[in-house]
């Protein structure tokens, strides 16, 4: 922790564990109270960006980032290089031509597009990356 961190280093005397009282939680030997907020909203953020992958409004690509889809074809490309469908969410070669997905259609909404409704555009437009959440390093 900085210099500065120190004062709200606290010793119970009952038990006799240590506590940050700026924090609210056990002491954090290896990061600066700064570090601890900037990592408690990294969490927060991760969380519910998992929320919205789990609804399927997201797809997190295997190098980490999240990636949304407002509209068009299904077949992704994501920053990273991979290649993907965002109906069945399974990594492709660079030729998706060779892909026989599960879901019907080329267009993800195009028997039943209701995502009109909730924001999205009109079908063949491009998809666009979700922001990223700030953060500090995690410790290892």
């Amino acid at each position: 922790p900085e210099p500065s961190d120190i004062r709200y280093r606290w010793e119970c005397k009952a038990c006799t564990k240590v506590w940050c009282v700026r924090c609210k939680v056990p002491w954090h030997d290896d990061m600066t109270c700064l570090d601890m907020k900037l990592k408690d909203k990294f969490k927060e953020g991760e969380k519910s960006m998992m929320e919205l992958v789990k609804k399927g409004k997201l797809f997190k690509c295997e190098c980490g980032k999240f990636i949304e889809k407002a509209e068009g074809c299904k077949y992704m490309r994501c920053s990273c290089g991979r290649y993907f469908c965002w109906a069945c969410k399974q990594i492709l070669g660079a030729d998706h031509q060779e892909h026989d997905c599960t879901v019907k259609g080329l267009y993800v909404h195009e028997e039943n597009d209701d995502e009109e409704e909730e924001g999205g555009g009109a079908v063949g437009a491009p998809f666009h990356f979700a922001p990223m959440v700030p953060h500090a390093p995690l410790p290892v």
